[in-house]
């Protein structure tokens, strides 16, 4: 199987969501940016478990409280 780079990846995101119209277009949209902040969550953790640098641990937790809070949203 191929491999998509996340520039190729952001690519068909964008292809799919213009697409889109209306109703169809808001609910791809949510979907996509709820994928987004979990994936972004995700990184957070990591960089929390194996970064030792203030600056990232508290990006990483900001990153956790604001990307939680909008998925909710």
């Amino acid at each position: 199987g191929s491999t998509m780079g996340a520039s190729d990846m952001e690519a068909s995101l964008k292809a799919e969501l213009s697409s889109k119209r209306g109703e169809s277009f808001d609910q791809e949209f949510v979907s996509q940016m709820i994928l987004h902040h979990q994936g972004a969550i995700e990184m957070a953790k990591i960089a929390l478990t194996k970064s030792k640098r203030e600056e990232i641990i508290n990006l990483s937790n900001a990153v956790i409280q604001t990307q939680g809070r909008e998925i909710e949203e």
